[in-house]
């Protein structure tokens, strides 16, 4: 498992952030977002495979929310402070550096807790980590 900086290192390189700053703040957007449309049961056994040091609440005042891609994307940008554009970019540098830490059958497991959009977005994320390796 990579330890907190090195998930902040790949994620800066596979974004191609300016920092690890930038990449750890866009990381606690796109994974705090990502946590809302998680059950809180699916959340915490995501998290628990992560480097320790990342500390997202995965408690949900009045259980998951429900919400495609597109307001994923709005709710990173908003956190973010920036363009949609970007917050597609970031969340899919993000969740390839997140593939890489998780076990190929618990990501299969949380997508069939999601939408199909979610899919391609995850798809198009391993696919850029896989480019930028």
């Amino acid at each position: 498992m990579m330890s907190y900086q090195q998930f902040l290192q790949r994620i800066q390189w596979v974004g191609h952030f300016d920092s690890v700053r930038q990449a750890e703040k866009a990381s606690k957007a796109v994974l705090k977002t990502l946590a809302r449309r998680l059950s809180e049961q699916e959340a915490r056994h995501l998290w628990h495979q992560l480097p320790p040091g990342i500390e997202i609440s995965v408690k949900h005042e009045k259980g998951h929310e429900k919400f495609g891609v597109d307001e994923f994307f709005d709710m990173v940008a908003e956190q973010e402070r920036v363009t949609f554009k970007e917050a597609i970019n970031h969340s899919e540098a993000v969740l390839g550096a997140l593939q890489e830490n998780i076990p190929s059958k618990d990501m299969e497991e949380m997508l069939s807790f999601l939408p199909e959009d979610y899919a391609t977005l995850l798809s198009r994320a391993r696919d850029l980590a896989l480019a930028s390796r």
